[in-house]
């Protein structure tokens, strides 16, 4: 996803019946949590969120799955 997604593409997305997805390519873990909680405040859609095992820390992935529901 990287830079084709933002969050409020994937809140649009959410919204609209669809299954929004953002990356946590490249962002610190802290900032891809919050920015998660961000995002499930705004939507009570479907959200989803792409990490790669090897960036990702296993607490962050552990905390997305616990906001969005696919991973």
């Amino acid at each position: 996803m990287g830079p084709v997604s933002s969050p409020d593409l994937a809140v649009a997305v959410a919204d609209a019946g669809g299954v929004g997805t953002v990356s946590a390519l490249g962002v610190p873990s802290e900032a891809f949590v919050r920015g998660l909680d961000d995002m499930r405040r705004r939507t009570s859609g479907a959200l989803s969120a792409n990490v790669l095992l090897a960036d990702t820390g296993e607490d962050a992935i552990v905390l997305a799955a616990e906001r969005v529901q696919l991973v």
